[in-house]
């Protein structure tokens, strides 16, 4: 656990209406944790909404917004740089804390030597925030637990069933389940023991061997999976089988079928 951690903004805010933050990039990572009401970002364009007992993760390099609601929240917000990345990797981005009670008792200790430290006559270390912090964000990495890891690899599989004809990037796959592609990649692997790019394959090389064995041509079969061209499509089957589509498709008996 890493307590080489800086602090850059810390409030608390019992607001009676929230006000819009404009799009901009993070230079330093964000939480948010609401205790009342709700609030709705934009993290990457994508809208997230938040509500009591959850929290938002938003590494740097996000690019973070906020929507304006007339309606009363309650919330703690901070800026950060550095931290474990064994912790801040394994956060969710939108994670419910309300289950781990040492997330609260760390924020209001936080807050707590904030003040003192700010205001007070004998101000605590800033180390005693640093480590604070640290402790923090392990809690918030264990709030961002194994259902809530099946919640988003169910999510991610979805993503990728609807849109395996397309030219998936990982990045896109993330922004689809408000996650950053670093958190997205750990999740799904470790949920599953293989890559989201093992994934896609094995997927996509399932299919084509169904179009195959039902009597496609190479060519239907290839464009069934998102290859417009062939000669790629072949090259491909064959780094994944062992063997090219043609000898596939006789070996099922689907050019049999296609003559029938």
């Amino acid at each position: 656990m890493s307590e080489n951690i800086s602090v850059s903004y810390f409030r608390y805010r019992p607001a009676d209406h929230v006000t819009d933050i404009p799009d901009g990039v993070l230079g330093d990572s964000y939480l948010v944790f609401v205790l009342s009401g709700s609030l709705t970002y934009r993290m990457n364009g994508v809208s997230v909404s938040a509500g009591a007992g959850e929290a938002l993760y938003m590494p740097a390099g996000t690019v973070r917004g906020r929507d304006r609601s007339d309606s009363p929240a309650k919330y703690y917000s901070m800026l950060f740089s550095g931290g474990d990345p064994a912790d801040t990797g394994r956060i969710a981005g939108h994670f419910t804390f309300s289950d781990v009670p040492e997330i609260m008792w760390c924020v209001s200790m936080i807050d707590r030597s904030s003040a003192e430290r700010y205001y007070g006559n004998d101000p605590p270390p800033a180390s005693r925030i640093s480590h604070l912090f640290a402790l923090l964000l392990d809690f918030c990495a264990e709030a961002s637990s194994d259902a809530e890891h099946n919640r988003y690899v169910d999510a991610i599989t979805s993503y990728i069933r609807e849109n395996y004809k397309s030219k998936l990037k990982i990045s896109d796959i993330a922004r689809s389940v408000h996650l950053n592609t670093t958190y997205c990649s750990t999740v799904f692997r470790r949920s599953t023991g293989i890559t989201i790019g093992e994934f896609i394959t094995k997927f996509r090389l399932n299919i084509a061997c169904e179009e195959l064995s039902a009597g496609a041509t190479v060519r239907e079969a290839g464009e069934a999976v998102g290859f417009a061209d062939p000669y790629n499509f072949s090259k491909w089957f064959r780094q994944n089988t062992g063997m090219p589509p043609s000898d596939y498709r006789l070996r099922t008996g689907g050019s049999q079928r296609r003559k029938m």
